[in-house]
């Protein structure tokens, strides 16, 4: 199973973004813990927003290392954005493309608290 977790990080998450990283930490250990047989790959993709042009997408492809995975996601820090909308598209986008999808079974979780443009 590929697992890829796109996930807004602008500035308006602040709130939000610890317990959104738990909440993937928690997906990815009961996926493991009830299904150990099941080959898990999980990547990460997290977006901005237009105006933060160098900084807007940054991802992690696919690993089994699951201390790799862990350490990348709290290196994520919230800020940008500027506006309401954000860069969903843009995140989406460069998860399916972007990323090496391998497995036949392939799941994409979007979190985000705002709408695209």
């Amino acid at each position: 199973v590929d697992l890829c977790f796109v996930l807004d990080c602008t500035n308006s998450m602040g709130p939000y973004i610890d317990a959104a990283r738990d909440c993937i930490l928690q997906v990815i250990n009961y996926i493991k813990h009830t299904n150990p047989s099941i080959e898990l790959r999980v990547g990460f993709c997290g977006y901005r927003d237009h105006i933060d042009r160098h900084d807007r997408l940054k991802s992690l492809d696919f690993t089994d290392q699951y201390e790799k995975f862990t350490t990348y996601l709290q290196s994520v820090l919230p800020y940008g954005g500027g506006d309401t909308p954000e860069d969903v598209l843009g995140g989406l986008n460069e998860a399916i493309t972007k990323m090496k999808w391998k497995n036949g079974t392939r799941v994409l979780l979007h979190i985000g608290d705002s709408p695209p443009y």
